[in-house]
């Protein structure tokens, strides 16, 4: 029993411990050590400590990102573990969710949501006539990450009041996109319409290391002429008066 409560005092004494220097240290001050100068994550405006802190500014490769406030689990340092609580706070990239890596250097997210601007498809729809508008609204469930690409995941992308403007000009409405690891290794989903003037049949998406690979065919519902318009620079029209999107590409470098 001595030797229980002696392990219970000492286990006791390193929690308070970390939380002390946790606590106690300025987080600028540990900004300022985790980022190199040259790093292309920058935080302007650091507050609070390394447990409980606020950024007024995020910038990443000079993109202007917005304010972001963390908590960090201190217990979890004692497992090797580094778990945190994220809230983005930007009016343009918004979003919140639970990290966890481990010694393994897997990343766990949980309950995590993000809105970000439609025009991140770009890179990945080609359609240079086109601008794309609305904003994506990510939920993922649960993921796990290996060298950045899922071991698990389950999620979905919905992008809100889209539509285009440019060579042509139309309201798609919502499209919905629904993913998950499949039993192959790959990320697999669907891609559906919200009822909206934008109808999308047969849409499939999969992706792996070596890249992503999608499908739909897409049409004007109710023969709405300015989406119709639109299907014009959006994939192959066909003889029925449907357009047939397919799409390869690789998955780096395609962020503006």
């Amino acid at each position: 029993m001595r030797v229980v409560k002696a392990l219970l005092v000492l286990f006791l004494l390193l929690v308070i411990g970390l939380a002390v220097v946790f606590h106690g240290v300025p987080a600028r001050a540990w900004v300022a050590w985790l980022l190199p100068s040259n790093s292309a994550l920058e935080l302007e405006g650091v507050e609070g400590s390394l447990v409980s802190g606020h950024a007024a500014q995020v910038r990443w490769r000079g993109r202007v990102i917005g304010p972001v406030s963390w908590r960090l689990h201190p217990l979890a340092l004692v497992e090797q573990r580094v778990q945190v609580d994220l809230d983005l706070q930007g009016d343009v990239y918004a979003g919140k969710g639970f990290v966890d890596v481990g010694r393994d250097q897997v990343i766990r997210l949980r309950d995590v949501s993000l809105r970000l601007p439609a025009e991140h498809l770009a890179g990945l729809i080609d359609t240079p006539a086109l601008q794309l508008l609305g904003y994506l609204q990510v939920g993922i469930e649960t993921a796990e990450l290996n060298h950045l690409f899922p071991t698990a995941l389950r999620g979905q992308v919905v992008w809100k009041d889209a539509a285009v403007m440019g060579a042509a000009q139309a309201e798609f409405g919502e499209v919905r996109m629904d993913f998950e690891r499949g039993a192959d290794g790959r990320v697999v989903g669907e891609v559906h319409d919200g009822g909206g003037p934008l109808q999308i049949e047969q849409g499939q998406f999969s992706a792996d290391l070596s890249g992503l690979q999608a499908k739909a065919r897409l049409r004007a519902r109710d023969g709405n002429a300015q989406v119709q318009q639109a299907l014009a620079y959006i994939g192959q029209p066909q003889a029925d008066g449907s357009s047939l999107f397919e799409l390869q590409a690789k998955l780096i470098g395609n962020s503006p």
